[in-house]
């Protein structure tokens, strides 16, 4: 059961992207994070070493993730072992597993968002946040608003924040709802086909995203402080930062993961080869459930959660008794 449930895991993590375009859900990174943690609560409810089986089904996405999705930006992989580390921490044993998952993706959630103010903030410097604040009270001025009391950068990213935790929130509460669901066996579709030949998708590389961050920035700091130099200023130390990042920091940690990734390697090979063979499988089931969903009364996330589960759940099971042990308490 275990395995099914890291194989979704390896798919939510390595191409999630388009499912979320499908049900029209934006900030794809929320759910990512989100679900991410759904996958760690539900392995917890089915091992009866928690702990254990969610490192080692974390170092299995962790390499998998590096094979099969390589241009995913190095915060991914932070935020990746940060949910396997406090999910070791939260999961010491099965018990009241809808609430501490329900409390490990609110975190998540929340610590993701203050993860990228974070990042703005040492590649563009304050002075980011000041031209906020100058745009802030320019367009207050105009419309009569008085807003020296109250920066429009504060606004800006508390608002942020806030969407964020209560996006958490949200998902948290989905999480602990399909955590504590009682799945049942589902019939499989008679039409399933597994993938033969997946399309590689055209990805745009994360430099052109950095490039037109760093232009709009320049744009609005020239603009909203009336000063070229300061925004160019802005302009060096974006440059340096993401050459040292990408030439300098990058590299080496590369080097350090793919050292530590070897190890794994040996250590998870039998587990590595057996969740990768079933991803072709998790993947038509993945389909069969959003077209179930798509024709369904119920068109919710969490209706297709519930259905893909059962799918996979019922997988080689459908003709027999033995569905598998729940160890939840």
């Amino acid at each position: 059961m275990t395995e099914r449930l890291t194989a979704m895991w390896v798919l939510t993590e390595t191409g999630l992207g388009g499912f979320l375009h499908a049900f029209k859900l934006p900030l794809t990174g929320l759910f990512v994070g989100g679900l991410a943690v759904l996958w760690i609560g539900l392995i917890a409810r089915f091992s009866p070493y928690p702990r254990k089986q969610i490192v080692s089904s974390g170092i299995v996405v962790l390499i998998l993730k590096g094979l099969l999705a390589p241009q995913s930006p190095p915060g991914a992989y932070f935020a990746l072992s940060i949910q396997i580390v406090t999910g070791l921490i939260l999961f010491r044993t099965n018990r009241h597993l809808g609430l501490k998952t329900a409390m490990l993706t609110f975190a998540t959630v929340t610590l993701s968002a203050i993860q990228k103010v974070i990042i703005l903030t040492v590649l563009f410097g304050v002075q980011l946040w000041a031209s906020i604040d100058l745009l802030g009270r320019q367009i207050g001025s105009q419309l009569g608003w008085s807003s020296d009391q109250l920066p429009a950068s504060g606004l800006l990213v508390g608002g942020f924040l806030l969407f964020y935790a209560l996006g958490g929130l949200v998902i948290g509460i989905l999480n602990k709802g399909i955590v504590e669901y009682s799945f049942s066996v589902r019939s499989l579709p008679e039409d399933l086909r597994l993938p033969t030949d997946p399309k590689k998708k055209t990805r745009v590389p994360a430099w052109v995203w950095i490039a037109f961050a760093v232009l709009i920035v320049i744009l609005l700091q020239g603009w909203a402080l009336g000063s070229w130099g300061i925004a160019f200023d802005s302009l060096l130390r974006a440059a340096l930062i993401t050459f040292a990042w990408f030439f300098v920091v990058l590299p080496i940690l590369r080097l350090t993961a793919r050292w530590k990734t070897d190890t794994w390697r040996l250590k998870y090979q039998q587990s590595i080869v057996q969740i990768r063979s079933f991803l072709p499988a998790v993947s038509a089931l993945f389909r069969a459930a959003y077209r179930e969903t798509i024709a369904s009364e119920k068109r919710t996330l969490r209706t297709f959660l519930i259905t893909w589960l059962e799918y996979v759940f019922s997988y080689d099971f459908e003709y027999s008794d033995s569905y598998g042990s729940d160890h939840q308490r």
